[in-house]
């Protein structure tokens, strides 16, 4: 048993840097929605910050998967803080569920969804593989042994990490959350006419242009016109996926201007500020 794990140590620890690498590479394609995914959490409660938090944990995460990559010296040290991190984000997640009914964890971005359960289930078992690699090197005296490379490695993690969070974060919406007036910022042509929010009363229906919810309140938004004692209303809408609208408008016929958001996700949760738990 002892042989096998000094021969499993390296190759378990390589399978640790590749899961770390492929979360990184995963909700960076997206980081706008991996931040949103942060919201589903519950723990922060200022739209403002996802965007930071989001950056953070690619940050923490590249960090990881680099200084295993590079098998620095000092293993005690590293898997500890590989175990904190897991151990923490588990503790997130199971609060999230708990608490405010997390459905995705984002671990791994938008390609693959992953329940909180599983995800759950997937960090127990990376720390058991993160236990057997530490044991594994702990075996290997000869190469655990201090040989003075580690403050090397971690610069070279630091600087990778930082460079990769600076190109990340130019593809980051960055949205006024806390702007008193936040509907200022849209004028809307459509065939209706046209609708400048920054001035007059309107009522905005905040629509997700994939959200099956969305489409079934359509036929009473479409009454909300004809009602002589409301104001006008108009819809900010978001997609998923690009030409997600005109499907909607397809199946739901509205009624009513529709303004597309694109996929401006941020913008979309800053608009619903409290309520970004809940959808739209």
């Amino acid at each position: 048993m002892t042989s096998v794990l000094k021969k499993l140590a390296r190759p378990l620890e390589l399978l640790l840097a590749l899961v770390f690498a492929a979360g990184v590479v995963l909700k960076a394609l997206d980081i706008n929605l991996f931040a949103v995914q942060i919201a589903g959490y519950g723990v922060l409660r200022d739209t403002s910050t996802l965007g930071r938090a989001a950056l953070a944990v690619l940050m923490l995460e590249t960090f990881l998967a680099l200084m295993l990559l590079l098998g620095a010296s000092a293993r005690t040290a590293l898997y500890t803080l590989v175990g904190a991190v897991l151990t923490g984000f588990t503790a997130l997640i199971a609060y999230g569920w708990y608490f405010h009914d997390l459905e995705d964890c984002g671990c791994f971005g938008l390609l693959l969804e992953m329940s909180p359960g599983l995800s759950i289930g997937k960090n127990l078992l990376l720390m058991v593989i993160t236990a057997l690699a530490w044991r594994g090197f702990s075996l290997r005296t000869a190469e655990t042994q201090a040989r003075r490379d580690t403050p090397g490695k971690i610069a070279v993690a630091v600087i990778l990490s930082l460079v990769l969070i600076v190109g990340v974060s130019t593809t980051l919406e960055h949205i006024e959350a806390d702007a008193p007036q936040p509907y200022a910022q849209f004028q809307i042509m459509s065939e209706s006419g046209y609708f400048d929010l920054a001035e007059g009363t309107y009522l905005v229906a905040l629509l997700s242009m994939g959200c099956d919810h969305c489409m079934a309140e359509v036929p009473a938004l479409n009454a909300l016109p004809y009602h002589p004692d409301l104001p006008p209303l108009v819809a900010l809408c978001f997609e998923e996926m690009e030409g997600q609208i005109d499907e909607f408008r397809a199946l739901t016929y509205p009624e009513f201007p529709m303004h597309n958001l694109g996929t401006k996700t941020l913008l979309l949760y800053s608009l619903l500020g409290e309520e970004a738990r809940v959808p739209p």
